[in-house]
């Protein structure tokens, strides 16, 4: 509690649903983890990832700003050395065949074997000519997805606010998934009511197992607890009409946070508990 006794929601603990999940992980499918906005899939998602079965790799396209592909981006989150290493070899190949130019001459030709020039010169080339040409395809990063990597164990790829992606990333998304198909689980989360292509032929091509929450994150679990907080608090019964009302409105945690929040500026700050 704090200095002014405010109301403190207690932490709801969805450890052994996410146990029982992760367990589920082992098989290398594709899930669909749905829920409403707000409902508590960040905190289940955290619970899994505590639980130290899986390493989860989450990527939210949704908030990412981010000018790469959606299989370039999917590729250096799951991979992040090789990625990056490939990178690091590309740039020194370009830094070294600049400086071997009659240009920018520092006597590097004596210490460097021919063959390392030329494959440094080639890698440039080939990069230059990329970049002139605007080229877009995903090609490289597809045929690197495909590899079945060592680091992929006990890997878990998360595609977190599925729903509020924009149909092209949606699309590019299930294109990922055909390529990583059977060598890692990968989780989409969301509202599946909000699909850019939610019609159940398509979907079960997709999707294997459709997860819902746990019931200590359903709105009248989480609510009749906080109602009992509310009529120890202020030593009253509350009316049923009012639970009722709240939780048939399919009310949230997110809806939950803000009426506590409301409660204790108006009741408690401000002193109308009666």
């Amino acid at each position: 509690m704090t200095e002014k006794n405010f109301i403190e929601l207690d932490k709801i603990d969805t450890s052994t649903a996410a146990q029982n999940f992760a367990k589920l992980l082992n098989e290398n499918k594709t899930y669909f983890l749905n829920g409403p906005w707000g409902s508590g899939k960040s905190t289940f998602l955290k619970d899994i990832n505590d639980t130290k079965q899986v390493k989860l790799v989450t990527i939210d396209f949704w908030r990412l700003n981010d000018s790469r592909s959606t299989l370039e981006t999917v590729f250096a989150n799951l991979h992040p050395f090789v990625y990056w290493g490939l990178r690091l070899i590309v740039i020194l190949c370009i830094a070294l065949s600049i400086l071997m130019t009659n240009v920018v001459d520092l006597g590097l030709s004596v210490l460097v074997p021919n063959w390392v020039v030329l494959f440094a010169g080639v890698i440039a080339l080939i990069v230059a000519i990329h970049q002139f040409l605007k080229i877009k395809s995903d090609g490289i990063y597809s045929r690197l997805l495909t590899i079945n990597y060592p680091s992929c164990k006990k890997k878990l790829l998360v595609v977190d606010d599925f729903d509020r992606m924009t149909p092209a990333q949606q699309e590019a998304s299930y294109k990922v998934f055909s390529l990583l198909n059977g060598k890692l689980p990968i989780v989409f989360v969301g509202d599946i009511d909000r699909l850019y292509r939610n019609d159940d032929n398509y979907l079960s091509k997709i999707i294997d197992r459709r997860i819902n929450l746990p019931y200590d994150l359903h709105p009248s679990k989480i609510w009749y607890d906080y109602f009992n907080q509310l009529e120890k608090k202020f030593k009253m019964v509350l009316p049923e009409n009012f639970k009722k009302f709240i939780i048939n409105d399919n009310k949230n945690l997110r809806d939950r946070e803000h009426f506590n929040d409301y409660v204790n500026i108006e009741l408690i700050d401000r002193k109308k508990e009666n």
